[in-house]
């Protein structure tokens, strides 16, 4: 049973990313903030083909709008500092 729901959660994350992978669109997503529990909140840009320079630019903008610090997670591994 477990596996079913993660089967269901998995489709659930990525149906909105099938469209643009099987037409080979470019999309980039940025974060754009935090929800009441602190996890991060991304949104995704999907442009028609050719456009990545002005959804590069679309995502900049975007993000430097909506976030004016970034958080880390309580728990964090930074893996290129060596101890």
């Amino acid at each position: 049973m477990e596996v079913n729901h993660f089967i269901v959660f998995s489709a659930a994350l990525v149906r909105y990313q099938i469209a643009g992978n099987f037409l080979g669109l470019p999309a980039v997503t940025v974060p754009v903030g935090y929800d009441k529990e602190g996890l991060p909140i991304g949104l995704q840009f999907i442009g028609k083909p050719w456009s990545e320079p002005t959804l590069m630019h679309i995502a900049f903008a975007m993000q430097a709008l909506c976030i004016s610090h970034y958080r880390k997670p309580k728990v964090f591994y930074n893996l290129l500092h060596k101890n």
